[in-house]
């Protein structure tokens, strides 16, 4: 399986999980709105609450009795409320008259003692209760109250069956319901209540007003009504063709996106490749790019193709610059064989001489053992730059700096140097934080370079501050370095143009400068023109 085939299964999969959860959290909303409104009509029966709930709805702190609208909404449309002090009524949320609680039905009202001297009566007012309630007790307005709320009288009349005492509703509208839903369940078309006078039965009947079906879920001979089950089944054969098709699109555009998605990654895969076999050019594609540029549909991976572009032309120079390093260690380790070579040279000649037991004066004598003295200091110096390379290199060298006033520093300095062409023309006294024993080989490295490379020459040592930096400077008037040097004086094993010359150096004395000065949190800079050179070391002030 190649990677678009696999690319393509993945995306079908998030699509298809994505699908299946974005259903489940349809559903899951349904279900919460369903439970949130249920919730809501189970609220609005005041009867149920208690008493902790009722003292927190209704602030009788005050003479203004404060009730919560929360309280108010659910008894606005079923009954009123009262408040009593002292067995005195100080609040009431409708105009109904409270009768003693004695004239009403025990299932008709409810009580709350919420304080000791506070009393909260709810007292429901149903229509059909109500009006039930009047003809118990032969209320002068009971035939105006049913009249009033548009509901009918009937009654039972044995042998004969339920006959119309009053009202608007038809006997053969609801005698089959009043027997057929006796329970008066939300799914009726009429709502009833029922009670007994002088042994015969009466039914208050009004239509229902909160009505959620015209027909009953049960009928009367089947468990689920026929039309119920045909139009299950249709919603059944649609919803499966509805996700057929969702699976289609899904295919589809998993295929469509897949395609145009890896299509670029299996180029830039195989440009990659390309670069581990060090081939250094962007693979021809014609489907990915037109005049040089990425097509606009595939425009969304630009700052991909920029970075293995730039990554390419990147190793692309580090090629070239290994090359060019390689040939420069080549020749830095020919040059350094013949600078170990000569003097070695010198030293085993002149060494010869004085075992010979030739005749020779002492005047003779120094002057040979001075030249094997120089030679052998000469490798020495050679050796240590070349120690104190791999050093800097592998972070295996210590600084250790102390407080050193440099006025005083540069003044020892001079002084060991011992070169009548060596001055120290500024005597400012500024303290830095410097390892003595390496920057003297930063100062001897810099000066000795002036002095091998030119004739006649003077040398001046300068030192000042300038803002939070001491500065040492070291000037010569010598004949200068060769521009074409001069931005590789630092450069590790560069020895210049000039490699034939007898002072051409090894081409690390400079380099392991710089990185001392580096060590010591400061910087080294070298400026020069046809005549003299100028050396500018950096350091914080402590």
């Amino acid at each position: 399986m190649n990677l678009s085939q696999k690319f393509i299964y993945r995306l079908i999969g998030y699509f298809f999980l994505f699908y299946i959860l974005f259903t489940l959290v349809v559903l899951g909303t349904i279900g919460a709105a369903f439970s949130v409104y249920q919730d809501k009509l189970l609220e609005t029966y005041v009867m149920d609450e208690s008493t902790t709930t009722m003292r927190s709805y209704i602030d009788t702190s005050t003479d203004n009795v404060k009730v919560k609208k929360v309280l108010l909404d659910k008894v606005k449309e079923s009954g009123t409320l009262y408040v009593k002090k002292n067995n005195k009524i100080i609040y009431q949320s409708g105009k109904e008259k409270l009768l003693p609680l004695a004239e009403y039905d025990e299932w008709l009202y409810s009580t709350w003692q919420t304080e000791k001297d506070i009393e909260v009566i709810f007292v429901e007012y149903n229509p059909m209760l109500r009006s039930k309630m009047k003809f118990e007790v032969d209320a002068k307005d009971r035939y105006d109250y049913l009249k009033k709320k548009h509901m009918s009288l009937f009654k039972y009349v044995k042998g004969k069956g339920v006959e119309k005492v009053i009202g608007n509703l038809n006997v053969k509208d609801v005698n089959r319901e009043i027997f057929r839903n006796y329970n008066t369940d939300d799914y009726s078309k009429y709502a009833f209540t029922t009670f007994t006078k002088k042994k015969v039965k009466y039914f208050i009947v009004k239509k229902n007003e909160d009505v959620q079906d015209e027909r009953s879920i049960y009928s009367d001979d089947l468990k689920y009504n026929k039309e119920l089950v045909d139009a299950l089944k249709i919603f059944a054969k649609w919803f499966s063709v509805f996700n057929i098709i969702i699976i289609l699109i899904i295919i589809f555009i998993a295929w469509l996106i897949g395609g145009r998605l890896t299509r670029p990654l299996l180029h830039y895969i195989s440009w990659v490749e390309q670069l581990g076999l060090e081939h250094y050019q962007s693979p021809n594609n014609t489907k990915l790019y037109k005049n040089g540029y990425l097509k606009r549909k595939y425009r969304m991976y630009d700052a991909v193709d920029k970075a293995i572009s730039k990554l390419t032309h990147k190793l692309s120079n580090d090629k070239d610059y290994r090359q060019k390093v390689n040939k420069l260690r080549e020749d830095w380790v020919r040059g350094i064989t013949h600078d170990i070579k000569t003097p070695l040279s010198s030293i085993y000649g002149y060494s010869k001489i004085l075992n010979s037991g030739m005749e020779m004066t002492d005047e003779e004598r120094l002057k040979f053992t001075k030249i094997i003295e120089d030679k052998s200091e000469y490798i020495d110096q050679l050796l240590k730059d070349l120690n104190m390379t791999y050093q800097l290199k592998n972070d295996g060298i210590d600084i250790h700096p102390e407080p050193v006033l440099l006025n005083g520093y540069i003044k020892d300095f001079v002084s060991k140097f011992n070169n009548d062409y060596l001055a120290y023309v500024n005597d400012t006294e500024i303290s830095v934080m410097i390892d003595s024993e390496r920057m003297d080989r930063v100062m001897n490295n810099i000066i000795t370079n002036s002095f091998l490379h030119n004739k006649d020459v003077n040398v001046w040592i300068n030192t000042f501050v300038e803002g939070n930096e001491a500065i040492i400077k070291i000037s010569d008037n010598g004949s200068g370095i060769d521009p074409n040097d001069l931005p590789h004086i630092f450069d590790q094993f560069y020895r210049g143009q000039k490699t034939t010359d007898h002072h051409s150096g090894s081409g690390i004395g400079l380099s392991v400068s710089k990185q001392i000065v580096e060590a010591h949190n400061g910087k080294i800079e070298v400026h020069s023109s046809g005549e003299g050179t100028q050396f500018e070391i950096r350091l914080p002030v402590q």
